[in-house]
């Protein structure tokens, strides 16, 4: 009769199941690790977010702390200023006057009655691109469009209706128009800058 023996290796310190327990116990650690971290970005992020708000309500509070000291101040000056005895010089002098008449009568432009005029004096075959003045130079820029073909009519009519109706109130007494070829789309067209000045 054949014997069976049953072999122990009396060399090996740890059991698989010994094994498997470790293995357990490391992923319980790398979990609680991983949890830990992700609760203390939380928690920073939400100290940082906090943090912000306090910074703007300081601001906020400080900004309308000022605004009350210098409403208080504008306040106290007017009080005084009405009793006499305030340092706020309030009065108009001859020279604001005088500036004022400047401006109102030689300087001032009602660009909407411009504009008004302008819409008439386009010819229906051209667009606006653009509207630009420069107060200091008492100069308009008009930017307009116009198809090749029609570009010589186009012109013709502009310089006609701006002479007759743009140029006799006084506020513009000369005009010079550039034409510049270019094209969008393999089509040409003509973009035609309007100059009106007023020449002493």
């Amino acid at each position: 009769m054949e014997n069976k023996l049953i072999q122990i290796n009396l060399n090996q310190t740890v059991s698989k199941f010994e094994l498997a327990e470790i293995k357990k116990e490391k992923n319980r650690w790398i979990i609680f690790g991983s949890f830990s971290f992700v609760f203390i970005l939380i928690l920073s992020f939400n100290f940082f977010i906090l943090n912000q708000y306090n910074n703007l309500i300081s601001a906020r509070l400080s900004d309308a702390e000022k605004l009350n000291d210098d409403s208080n101040t504008i306040r106290q000056n007017y009080e005084n200023y009405n009793k006499g005895t305030g340092k706020v010089d309030l009065s108009i002098s001859q020279a604001d006057i005088d500036r004022l008449y400047e401006v109102e009568a030689n300087q001032r432009i009602t660009l909407a009655k411009k504009l008004e005029l302008l819409a008439y004096d386009i010819p229906e075959t051209m667009s606006l691109l653009d509207f630009e003045y420069n107060f200091s130079k008492r100069e308009a820029i008009i930017t307009l469009v116009s198809e090749v073909d029609l570009y010589t009519d186009n012109k013709e009519l502009l310089i006609e209706n701006i002479t007759k109706n743009f140029l006799n109130d006084g506020d513009f007494n000369s005009y010079d128009i550039r034409p510049e070829k270019d094209n969008h789309k393999q089509q040409e067209y003509y973009k035609v800058i309007l100059t009106l000045t007023n020449k002493k």
